[in-house]
């Protein structure tokens, strides 16, 4: 559990077999019932990340984005990685390189305040029925990635016809 971090890393680790998530990044509560937003990012590189409870990774709240990189993800209760903000947007997200072994990527906002935006997922392998899932996310890039194994990509997606949000880029995904 990580909570009120600035410039988090974690990297070169093996994280198994926790009773809940594997790793999860959110604010810190105030004292008169808000968060505590910092602004600052965390790191998550060259990890293996299996046998969780509940999600690998969650992230509910990182005010400058999250990096995971080089990564292998497998036997998560639910989903590998969890993009589920609690109050407020998360955004600035780049998934690189990683490994899904039949364990989903998950990004899941809730309309109208907490929705997950400017995410890049590329280069990763989803194999042995691995997906990649949207809920109301918004800008997502999904390029040069591998479905093996009966993953699939399945997006319901939200767009604001004020601003232009809510646009996804699929390229080169096989």
């Amino acid at each position: 559990y990580v909570a009120y971090s600035v410039d988090l890393t974690v990297k070169d680790c093996n994280i198994l077999n926790n009773p809940e998530d594997g790793i999860y990044i959110t604010a810190a509560p105030t004292n008169n019932g808000g968060w505590y937003r910092k602004r600052g990012y965390a790191t998550i590189e060259n990890c293996n990340i299996t046998n969780n409870y509940r999600n690998g990774i969650s992230v509910t709240d990182t005010p400058g984005g999250c990096v995971i990189k080089d990564s292998y993800f497998a036997n998560s209760g639910l989903h590998a990685v969890d993009f589920e903000p609690n109050v407020h947007h998360t955004s600035n997200h780049t998934i690189t390189g990683c490994t899904f072994d039949d364990d989903n990527l998950m990004l899941y906002g809730s309309l109208p305040t907490a929705l997950v935006w400017d995410i890049t997922i590329e280069d990763c392998n989803f194999i042995n029925g691995a997906d990649l899932k949207s809920h109301q996310a918004m800008n997502v890039v999904a390029a040069n990635n591998t479905f093996t194994g009966g993953g699939a990509l399945f997006f319901n997606g939200y767009y604001d016809d004020q601003d232009g949000y809510g646009k996804i880029a699929l390229t080169n995904n096989s």
